[in-house]
């Protein structure tokens, strides 16, 4: 599984032609995500770029000055964005959960800060913070999906159903609750068609990824009718190594869900090849 965001970008139009020239410093999986999200629009092979100042470049055909713009806002996105290349469709967090600061030392982010004070970790001890939550949800449904298409068309949202029932709420169903509510958009709250069949340890218990794998798999079952041929939205709020939401993205697929996204608030910089075989 990688991680990264998108370098930089260049995007103008040629006056005697009128296509579009993108080009982009950054993985390739960025064309897959600009031609799912304008699947209406022609994006011609990749090429690379003759001056060395881009990793790759493709010509658009058939863009709008309102489609052009829109291309520009998900390539500003991405910039800001985490894309999590994982087993999803398309995964994305918000931000990672800590970074270096300027004096060398590993800091929160302004999002890891509002999940840290959003969790609820217990009931007795850190009970959590749902202004916190709320903010983020504001953030999603303002800086977020109004900017990425195929986020923006999704039918259903979902949050990973939770492994410890004893906090005073679940963060990932309020955050996925709460978007649906504050969302003018047709993204129906559809968590209760999602069911944990069996009990499941925390994740972080589980040092190796048997563990892990042997933790989560076939944990989940899903209302079929509810989400077949359906684009589907599931939310969490910290990624770590993924077992939990990519479990659930799978039983979405094998019950016939269309097109299944990811989207956390944070990403942290522990990945999958750190944990013990």
């Amino acid at each position: 599984m990688d991680h990264y965001r998108l370098d930089k970008y260049s995007l103008e139009r040629n006056a005697f032609s009128g296509d579009l020239l993108l080009l982009v410093d950054g993985s390739t999986r960025y064309k897959q995500i600009l031609s799912r999200a304008f699947p209406s629009l022609y994006f011609s092979r990749t090429f690379d770029d003759r001056n060395e100042a881009f990793s790759w470049g493709t010509y658009i055909k058939g863009a709008d000055d309102n489609e052009a713009e829109a291309l520009d806002n998900l390539c500003f996105l991405l910039k800001k964005c985490v894309f999590i290349d994982d087993d999803l469709d398309e995964y994305f967090a918000l931000d990672y959960h800590s970074q270096m600061s300027e004096y060398g030392e590993w800091e929160r982010t302004g999002i890891g800060r509002l999940v840290r004070e959003a969790k609820p970790y217990d009931r007795d001890r850190n009970s959590g913070n749902k202004s916190s939550a709320q903010t983020i949800i504001s953030w999603i449904n303002e800086e977020f999906l109004p900017f990425h298409p195929t986020y923006l068309a999704a039918d259903l949202i979902v949050s990973v159903p939770p492994s410890n029932l004893n906090k005073p709420f679940d963060l990932p169903e309020f955050l996925a609750r709460g978007i649906s509510e504050n969302w003018t958009g047709g993204l129906k709250f559809a968590s209760p068609a999602i069911r944990k069949v069996r009990s499941t340890r925390p994740m972080k218990e589980c040092k190796t990824i048997s563990e892990k794998i042997d933790n989560i798999k076939d944990a989940f079952e899903v209302d079929s009718e509810v989400f077949r041929n359906k684009s589907v939205l599931i939310i969490d709020d910290i990624y770590q190594t993924g077992f939990s939401i990519n479990e659930v993205a799978r039983t979405l697929k094998i019950t016939g869900a269309k097109l299944v996204l990811g989207l956390v608030a944070t990403k942290t910089l522990r990945d999958l090849s750190e944990v013990t075989l």
